[in-house]
């Protein structure tokens, strides 16, 4: 891992802290917006937490490959981006997030009507919990520890929510009290997102 090249640890740290954040308060809006569609019958309401989620992951996308560091360092950052395992589990993250809520736009808008569809979304949240569970840490010993076991918590929410939405994809019609559920599964992700910090010893060394 070549983090000295573009940022020392602490810079790390900091900025992911404030992806992570950046990344929950979206995700929290998403669901609250979900809490909403339960409520509502417009058409619009359902098309707003996907366009979200695909903001988001496409957010994440830029924030990754953007040559923020300046056109020379752009190759350096490319490489440190593809070439280090967090940072490419990032990338397919951001990637799942943004197609299956372009997915989930298209089913809004009534462009796809095939059953199969509505697990996109659903596959999307396992895959991208399992990530999680398995989610690269570089640091200390302590620090990778403490980092992996907030990582799983997160894991099991974006499960939770999956599983949650294949039930949902499997009805006819979307369950109410169904979709709360998800909403407020994905709130707890939000929350955990928000409140996180990378600890002490995050990116330091060579774990």
């Amino acid at each position: 891992m070549q983090v000295a090249l573009l940022h020392t640890p602490e810079e790390m740290r900091q900025i992911v802290n404030v992806a992570h954040v950046v990344e929950g308060v979206v995700i929290g809006v998403a669901a609250v917006v979900m809490i909403v569609e339960t409520r509502v019958s417009l058409r619009s309401a359902r098309l707003v937490w996907p366009a979200i989620m695909v903001a988001a992951g496409l957010g994440l996308l830029l924030f990754l490959f953007i040559p923020h560091h300046g056109l020379a360092l752009a190759a350096t950052q490319w490489n440190f981006i593809v070439g280090d395992p967090q940072q490419r589990q990032h990338v397919v993250i951001a990637m799942l997030i943004t197609a299956a809520g372009v997915v989930e736009l298209q089913r809004g808008r009534e462009r796809l009507s095939a059953p199969a569809w509505g697990f996109v979304w659903p596959v999307a949240l396992a895959v991208i919990g399992v990530l999680f569970l398995v989610h690269q840490q570089h640091g200390t010993a302590e620090a990778v520890a403490t980092a992996m076991r907030v990582h799983r918590y997160l894991g099991a929410t974006f499960i939770a929510a999956g599983v949650l939405s294949a039930i949902n994809a499997s009805r006819p019609r979307p369950v109410r009290w169904i979709t709360l559920a998800i909403a407020l599964t994905l709130m707890t992700t939000a929350t955990l997102l928000i409140v996180y910090r990378e600890p002490p010893g995050a990116y330091e060394g060579h774990g």
